[in-house]
């Protein structure tokens, strides 16, 4: 028999809860044996499962109690935590995203009892969101940087080649020559590519109010260049993907599974022919799905959604970038409609009851 039988009941009977609520309910304890409690426990608790490894986090965690518990005793202890910061709760493919109260009594030298309550955290309240980080479409320290480290490395491994005796040892550092000296020629022949493409594009720009996106809604993106040349280009496509990118395993074991959501094309252009020396637009908005496949990223789970620019030029490597896009909920960027139209009615309600009250002179 354990020690203690834990049993959590939440104030919620549903177990719905929203971003800046705050989860109440009782821990019951039956105590079967004398222990000694450390520290009794009581915390929010967020974590994936699925095809990829756990990844979890405390929130709101506090310890409730500390001393001894005697057998025969009954303790009820209240609690209250704040659900700010965290992801939401998520149904995929690959992964989930579930959220606990969890309660644990530290007991010296035993096995420790715990319990959980599972509940469901949904969108609310207005939230601070970063804009996902995006490169320059026209940076090429990258790929300057990745040139300079490969042949580096490829030199290395070469002159541990010569100098080490061991043939097994000399026969590896041979094969990681090559393997770095392979991708400093496929590094060199893409800056070759951007630099052909520059010749006749020019420096092409890419604009949008904003990379935070929310679903059932539409983002304008626009692509601005002055080509150097005439320039005739096939079209231009804009591909919007959501997946979900897990990793299951450590080490030579680890393992990476993609599921793909979401992907559509939109067409931003057909063929045109573009003189040189004059500016150029072409835009056209972006939509987003009605979906609740929020972003996510942790260390070993994500759910990423992207933006892919294709611009197909004649004669000419073709532009490409790609765009991180975070999705979110509408109630995090504009607020409740809801709730601001019940606090607006009450607000009013109570307007006319003041006035209603105002004595007539």
């Amino acid at each position: 028999m354990s020690k203690c039988d834990i049993s959590i009941e939440l104030d919620d009977p549903k177990s719905t809860y929203q971003l800046g609520d705050t989860v109440t309910g009782t821990v019951k304890i039956q105590v079967n044996k004398d222990v000694n409690c450390n520290a009794l426990k009581i915390t929010g608790l967020w974590k994936t499962h699925g095809r990829g490894n756990t990844d979890s986090c405390n929130y709101g965690d506090h310890i409730a109690f500390e001393g001894l518990m005697h057998a025969g005793e009954v303790k009820t202890i209240p609690f209250s935590i704040l659900i700010e910061g965290v992801p939401l709760t998520y149904r995929g493919e690959y992964l989930n995203i579930d959220h606990y109260i969890d309660v644990r009594i530290d007991i010296p030298w035993r096995l420790d009892p715990k319990a959980s309550e599972e509940f469901l955290v949904l969108p609310g309240g207005i939230q601070e969101i970063e804009e996902p980080l995006n490169s320059d479409p026209n940076t090429s320290s990258a790929l300057l940087g990745c040139a300079i480290f490969t042949l580096m490395a490829s030199l290395i491994c070469y002159l541990g080649y010569l100098n080490l005796a061991d043939e097994e040892i000399k026969l590896g550092s041979m094969i990681m020559g090559v393997v770095f000296l392979v991708l400093f020629i496929c590094i060199v022949v893409s800056a070759i590519l951007k630099r052909l493409r520059e010749r006749k594009l020019g420096l092409v720009s890419v604009e949008m109010d904003t990379y935070i996106v929310t679903p059932n809604s539409s983002v304008p993106c626009k692509i601005g260049f002055s080509p150097l040349k005439p320039i005739e280009v096939n079209g231009v496509t804009a591909k919007l993907t959501a997946t979900e990118v897990v990793t299951s395993g450590s080490g030579t074991d680890k393992t990476t599974h993609r599921k793909q959501l979401f992907e559509e094309i939109t067409n931003l252009s057909d063929y045109q022919l573009f003189q040189p020396y004059q500016s150029t637009e072409i835009s056209g908005d972006i939509c987003i799905p009605d979906t609740m496949a929020y972003s996510f990223e942790s260390s070993d789970n994500q759910l990423h959604w992207e933006l892919a620019l294709h611009m197909d030029v004649s004669n000419c490597p073709d532009w490409k970038y790609t765009a991180n896009l975070k999705l979110v909920p509408h109630e995090h960027v504009f607020g409740d409609p809801i709730a601001e139209a019940e606090d607006s009615s009450m607000e009013h309600n109570q307007s006319d009851e003041n006035e209603k009250e105002s004595p007539e002179w």
